[in-house]
């Protein structure tokens, strides 16, 4: 009888003793490991911090807690998970299902996000440390938005929201949008089209542009380029200071940009999300030799019907205001009918 405590104390520390931190994943807009070539934070913003503890086990979860050092200052955050540390958690690009309910989960104040932060996970005695979080600039982004009105004011919008949900998803500390609303051009000059040789108009409707041109009305976007460029060159410092968009209303309107502007129409948000990627100057990801995610990859299989194969990629996104994991591929049930199980675009 006098055997049984010993026992028991010797296999609680054994137990113990086979705890391990199998991966640590940071993420504002994606989730990576520090060792990801891609990994990256940004100053100034808070970071999700993501600990897989495990042991064969199944103990009950002693304290898992983050220490944070920076500049000789240091600070304990604690991460929350379940009672009994799981004995494994799948893991790798392809393989790993996120989620809070089997990992320990904490937040990194943005007060600590700076260069020279160093993150040190512990369980017990066991800990491991990461010693460069790749902290780059707070960028902080300025977004000038014009909404102009073809012909006669209209009630058309983006979905609300839309401008949280940038920012969320951007690599930035800030997107600040300064939006003037309801500019109405009840006579519009439709600039020269070269490609189906129509002179320049000056309309007050669409049946006026017919009209003059013998044409159906266009060179909307042709318009609203050159109001947004002159409203860029009017702000001086080579336009860079602030990103143009000017929203098309009224019209029906695709959207092109580049050089940190562009146009749109200004309610459709999938519209919206493409030009501002071409105003940061992203091109189309088909025509990229060099972009990374294309066809097949960590058997995975691509998108169907999609140019090139390409893809968002093996990586979770992060929503940061809700701390949702995201997961990049196609769910059961998804609105459009896509293959569950494949890439999303």
């Amino acid at each position: 009888m006098k055997l049984l405590p010993f026992l028991a104390f010797f296999i609680a520390t054994c137990s113990a003793g086979a705890v391990s931190i199998d991966a640590i994943y940071f993420g504002q807009t994606h989730l990576h490991k520090p060792d990801n070539p891609y990994f990256g934070t940004v100053a100034d913003r808070d970071v999700f911090i993501k600990a897989h503890v495990t042991d064969p086990a199944a103990i009950a979860s002693p304290a898992v807690f983050a220490t944070l050092s920076l500049n000789g200052n240091f600070l304990t955050v604690a991460l929350t998970g379940p009672a009994n540390l799981p004995t494994s958690i799948p893991d790798g690009l392809g393989v790993v299902q996120h989620s809070t309910a089997n990992t320990f989960t904490g937040v990194i104040p943005a007060a600590w996000v700076k260069k020279g932060l160093q993150v040190t996970v512990n369980v017990g005695a066991v800990q491991t440390t990461v010693t460069d979080m790749k902290v780059s600039a707070p960028t902080k982004v300025i977004m000038t938005m014009t909404d102009v009105e073809y012909f006669a004011n209209t009630s058309g919008d983006y979905p609300a929201g839309t401008f949280a949900e940038l920012e969320a998803k951007w690599p930035v500390v800030d997107l600040e949008v300064r939006r003037l609303n309801n500019v109405v051009f009840r006579e519009l000059v439709i600039p020269p089209r070269s490609d189906v040789s129509a002179q320049g108009v000056r309309i007050k409707s669409k049946a006026e542009y017919q009209g003059q041109t013998g044409l159906a009305f266009d060179g909307e976007q042709a318009a609203a380029l050159e109001w947004n460029a002159a409203l860029k060159r009017a702000a001086g410092r080579s336009g860079r200071w602030s990103l143009y968009y000017l929203n098309v209303y009224g019209a029906f309107a695709g959207g092109q940009a580049g050089g940190f502007a562009g146009v749109g129409s200004g309610t459709d948000i999938g519209i919206l999300h493409h030009e501002l990627g071409h105003a940061m100057s992203l091109p189309h990801w088909g025509d990229n030799g060099s972009y990374p995610y294309k066809g097949a990859m960590h058997g995975i299989s691509p998108p169907g019907g999609v140019y090139n194969q390409t893809h968002a990629g093996p990586a979770w996104a992060f929503h940061q205001p809700t701390n949702a994991f995201i997961p990049p591929t196609v769910q059961p049930g998804n609105p459009g009918g896509k293959t569950a199980g494949t890439y999303k675009v």
